[in-house]
């Protein structure tokens, strides 16, 4: 499972940024990855990601066209 390998973050994180540029996106903000609150990242798109623990976690980043 890929979230049982040491870097799972890491990979999941390219693959969200590759995705996002490949369909048009400028990503202006470093891709992160934990748990954030949603009114307090308005501007920031958030990428909500089943980890198949009871801890939800999120990918956010600052995009533009």
């Amino acid at each position: 499972m890929l979230w049982e390998t040491g870097d799972a973050h890491e990979r999941v994180i390219e693959f969200y940024r590759s995705a996002l540029v490949d369909a048009g996106w400028k990503v202006n903000s470093e891709l992160s990855y934990g748990r954030f609150d949603a009114e307090k990242e308005k501007e920031k798109l958030i990428i909500s990601i089943a980890t198949g623990t009871d801890q939800p976690t999120s990918i956010v980043a600052r995009l533009s066209r």
